[in-house]
């Protein structure tokens, strides 16, 4: 999990230096201290995540991660005041419903719930959730 969490974060830098040579764009859009705090939030949420896969199965990931919606609205109210509706929260808890429901329909899965596993999957998804209210504050 390790070196395929560095391999991607190396490919991602890569992805933007050439992103930013090949658009001209020579002046930063924040400060470093937010570039070097946004990468080390993706980091560690990858690296948690792919850590999890050594007490998780892969249809349990795809389940957890699949509701990042959720972790990523409570975010949202408390780093940027944001606020959401019974509707909106109730339309996230059914679209993680339907996707939880959609990948369990594989019989052959046998789907493992070890707590280290979750919890690791569980602090993945609020880290996920962070860079994203991060990036966008």
């Amino acid at each position: 999990g390790g070196m395929v969490t560095l391999f991607t974060t190396l490919v991602y830098c890569a992805a933007a230096a050439i992103e930013r040579k090949k658009s001209n764009d020579a002046v930063r859009k924040g400060s470093w201290r937010n570039y070097l705090i946004l990468a080390a939030i993706t980091t560690g949420s990858m690296w948690i995540t792919n850590a999890a896969m050594q007490y998780l199965n892969y249809t349990t990931r795809i389940v957890a991660k699949s509701s990042k919606v959720i972790p990523t609205m409570i975010l949202g109210t408390f780093m940027q005041g944001r606020t959401y509706g019974r509707d909106e929260y109730g339309c996230a808890i059914l679209l993680v419903c339907g996707i939880a429901l959609f990948t369990m329909g594989d019989v052959d899965a046998a789907p493992s719930f070890d707590p280290t596993g979750v919890v690791m999957i569980f602090v993945a998804l609020f880290l996920d959730s962070a860079a994203g209210n991060f990036e966008e504050r």
